[in-house]
């Protein structure tokens, strides 16, 4: 077949040729978007959101803060544990957060909606009345687990597949302690 053919078998221009007023893209191997086109979008998003929901006139969704994240990969920066930390798993990586960074531990349930793999944002959880961004430290998308983190521009979610409970310094052994200002700032 030399070009593409329509439900009613009538010939239609093929990719990369002029069809009477536009261009189909050629096909490529390469990514059809990249960061900059990313960003937009998610920005995008962002102002669509804020004018629909923050300020909406619904009660129920009214004043809802929005706050997505620059779509990258998050790079895991760790410390040294000060006192109790959750411990849990993501995939194969062991992980432990302080205590006081924690909000809580939420299952990935009907108030959390997955996004398209955009470097490790994974998607969005609603919590607390508000839509907190979901991240994966393994490139993944979402597990079972949400670790919703309270950092000082707002809540971040990290995707976990086990939680192990509060554990002291002393009993992490191997697990990483993430420095969530370092990792999400």
């Amino acid at each position: 077949m030399t070009g593409w053919r329509r439900r009613d078998d009538a010939a239609v221009t093929p990719p990369g040729r002029h069809c009477g007023g536009c261009v189909a893209a050629p096909r490529s191997d390469r990514p059809v978007a990249d960061y900059p086109a990313l960003a937009d979008a998610v920005e995008s998003v962002a102002s669509l959101l804020r004018e629909h929901v923050t300020n909406s006139g619904e009660p129920v969704i009214a004043g809802i803060q929005i706050d997505l994240r620059s779509p990258r990969e998050l790079e895991l920066a760790t410390t040294t544990a000060k006192g109790p930390c959750l411990s849990f798993e993501s995939g194969a990586l062991k992980l432990a957060l302080p205590l006081a960074d924690v909000s809580q531990v939420a299952s990935k349930g009907p108030m959390f909606n997955a996004a398209p793999g955009v470097g490790s944002f994974v998607g969005v959880l609603m919590h607390q009345q508000r839509l907190v961004p979901a991240f994966s430290l393994t490139g993944t998308e979402a597990e079972a687990l949400l670790v919703v983190i309270e950092l000082q521009s707002g809540p971040v979610a990290l995707s976990a597949s086990r939680a192990h409970g509060v554990k002291s310094p002393e009993a992490l052994g191997d697990a990483q302690v993430i420095d969530a200002v370092a990792t999400f700032g």
